[in-house]
């Protein structure tokens, strides 16, 4: 071992990397603590937020009509023994589809907007079943697992309507236009 550095035990490789007299690998093949500890925490890394989110690809906006298509049907078709579901008319606004098109989100709202918690509630109980009828509806290579959420937009949309109306912003935009 005459010449041989101290910190490595010559003649002797394993997979190609030679292993150290102290029983520790070279740093280069260490993971560092801070990959370990973001692991443990579950901490994501700063990379993934430094670049703005992608907006929808032509795919996925094509994917999430034809699947919000398909739901508005179904839902107009099909009769629920859910107390929650039957007999409403419910309306689908969007659908927003993962990149890989195995998931999908459904902006649903029911007519008139009551009991709006309890019917997007009854819709993600019964999300397998309207999976099973999307097959059938849609050509795709995998049927999205559609998760369902409350469409709030109608009410922003009238509260946005009502601040316009209000006599403060009224009597801000008179004064603007120098009437």
């Amino acid at each position: 071992m005459a010449g041989a550095s101290p910190f490595w035990v010559s003649g002797h490789t394993r997979l190609g990397i030679e292993n150290r007299a102290d029983g520790l690998k070279p740093a280069r093949l260490r993971r560092p603590l801070i990959a370990a500890s973001r692991r443990e925490l579950d901490i994501l890394p700063a990379r993934l937020f430094d670049s703005p989110m992608k907006p929808p690809s032509q795919r996925q906006l094509r994917a999430g009509e034809l699947i919000r298509h398909a739901l508005t049907d179904i839902l107009a078709r099909e009769e629920f023994d859910d107390p929650a579901l039957h007999g409403k008319s419910i309306t689908v606004t969007e659908v927003r589809v993962s990149p890989d098109l195995k998931n999908a989100t459904a902006f649903a709202a029911p007519l008139g907007g009551e009991d709006m918690a309890k019917t997007v509630e009854a819709l993600n109980r019964a999300s397998g079943f309207l999976r099973g009828r999307l097959s059938r509806e849609i050509d795709m290579r995998y049927t999205p697992v559609v998760r369902f959420i409350a469409d709030d937009s109608y009410d922003e949309a009238r509260r946005i309507d009502e601040l316009l109306a209000s006599e403060r912003v009224r009597r801000d935009l008179d004064h603007k236009n120098g009437n």
